[in-house]
């Protein structure tokens, strides 16, 4: 919408007076009502949650939820080494679900698209139950990643590919085992998309002593709003070392946990990872007052 107003904008200043002075008004007040609805407009949240898997349980709205271990959500699968993704099919309350598991080898796109964030994937292990460096999972089976591209930092991507009518996920938390993350080195990062766009990204820390080096930690993200459903997470990998950036650092999970249900109550804001609406009407305003200039030229 911004786009097309831009553009028609454009293209009136090539315009002689008698054709542009009620086009220009036109524009002046569609650019006053769409700036004014944009700052009106609040930004999505969401609640992050750590180390707080009762909390994040209590905060749900509905019975709506799985934890993918011990067959609850379907059989569990068996053990496997060197696999590309990993694939699990099943249901909630009699409603399908099926998602898909990916070692990714991140780089941070410009394009906030899930494909620009994907330098290239890695194989995954199936472990029954799933250790990395003295972390040890209590579910029944989980995911240790293989290892990564040197190169660039590693993450772990969960893709619903199938949800009741498309919507996506209320909710998604994760047990995650050897998971780094240091302010002193890099943060580790939750990102969500839908529909293969970023819709928020937000850092995180465990705030513990070795920053997640040979430990088990928990962390969940819930929306508060069915408008906020997302269908894919990454968490990429941060690192405990001063000056390094989590390329070399692997990762392992077990017990997903997700559903349609979502939390009526808000913690921890999850910022979004797009222009503030803020930051939106300042650009309107300047074209605004570009069209007033050219409307006194006229």
């Amino acid at each position: 919408m911004l786009l097309q107003v831009i553009i028609l904008g454009q293209n009136v200043l090539g315009q002689n007076r008698s054709q542009s002075q009620p086009i220009i008004r036109c524009l002046q007040g569609g650019l006053i009502a769409l700036a004014a609805g944009l700052v009106a407009s609040p930004a999505q949240a969401f609640s992050l949650w750590t180390d707080n898997r009762a909390g994040f349980d209590a905060s749900l709205n509905s019975n709506s939820t799985i934890v993918d271990s011990d067959g609850l959500f379907a059989a569990d699968p068996s053990v496997g080494t060197g696999l590309a993704s990993i694939e699990r099919a099943g249901n909630i309350g009699g409603d399908a679900y099926g998602y898909q598991v990916f070692d990714v080898n991140f780089g941070a796109g410009s394009t906030e698209q899930l494909a620009d964030d994907i330098l290239s994937l890695s194989n995954l292990n199936i472990e029954r139950s799933v250790s990395q460096d003295g972390a040890t999972g209590i579910g029944s089976w989980g995911i240790d990643s293989s290892g990564g591209n040197n190169a660039s930092r590693n993450a772990a991507l969960f893709d619903f590919t199938q949800t009741p009518d498309g919507t996506g996920i209320g909710h998604f938390g994760i047990d995650l085992h050897d998971f780094e993350t240091s302010v002193a080195g890099t943060l580790a990062q939750i990102r969500l998309y839908r529909s293969g766009e970023l819709i928020s990204a937000q850092d995180f820390d465990w705030g513990s002593p070795d920053n997640g080096n040979g430990e088990s930690h928990f962390l969940g993200v819930t929306a508060t709003d069915e408008s906020e459903f997302f269908d894919q997470v990454m968490i990429v990998l941060g690192d405990d070392d001063v000056g390094d950036f989590g390329n070399r650092e692997r990762w392992a999970a077990d017990r997903m946990t997700f559903g349609a249900a979502y939390s009526d109550v808000l913690t921890t804001e999850v910022p979004m990872d797009v222009p503030e609406p803020s930051a939106i009407a300042a650009i309107l305003g300047l074209s605004l007052g570009l069209l007033r200039r050219r409307q006194n030229q006229i």
